[in-house]
């Protein structure tokens, strides 16, 4: 996989595919309505995961930030 440095990119789901437009060029992928359900499962699973470690570094934060007692 290539990575590169902050590109502006954009997806836009249609009734036929995907749009995805990086840095001005427009791409698009066909997906038929089972891919579409996979996807935003997928989605879906990496929101939560990524919730949940907000959550935990949160957490972890706030109890190093206890209040001495006087």
């Amino acid at each position: 996989m290539t990575y590169h440095s902050k590109p502006n990119v954009l997806v836009i789901p249609r009734p036929d595919g995907l749009l995805i437009a990086i840095d001005g060029k427009c791409y698009m992928k066909q997906m038929t309505s089972k891919q579409y359900v996979h996807l935003a499962n997928d989605c879906n699973t990496a929101a939560i995961a990524v919730m949940r470690n907000e959550e935990t570094e949160t957490s972890q934060q706030k109890s190093n930030h206890s209040v001495c007692p006087l």
